[in-house]
């Protein structure tokens, strides 16, 4: 059976790191939203410490969410 869709078919490895990054990323957004934040980020740096791609991942996820804090902030003032 042939792959009709035009993405190309993803091995188990590529899933599994697919899934790490996504991870990471949810780890930076965490480190914002949660209760205790070095927590986090411990648990974060226990398992993907030294993993750059992973890294870099975590800071978007850190970014994307002060960004909603800040938006969120400025609506308020905006309705004041």
């Amino acid at each position: 059976m042939k792959n009709k869709t035009k993405h190309p078919v993803k091995t188990a490895a590529e899933l599994d790191r697919q899934a790490d990054l996504h991870l990471a990323f949810q780890y930076g957004q965490d480190s914002i939203t949660d209760i205790n934040p070095l927590r986090v980020k411990l648990d974060f740096y226990d398992k993907f410490g030294g993993d750059i791609e992973a890294e870099a991942e975590y800071d978007k996820g850190v970014k994307l969410e002060i960004a909603k804090k800040e938006a969120k902030i400025k609506n308020k003032s905006n309705l004041s």
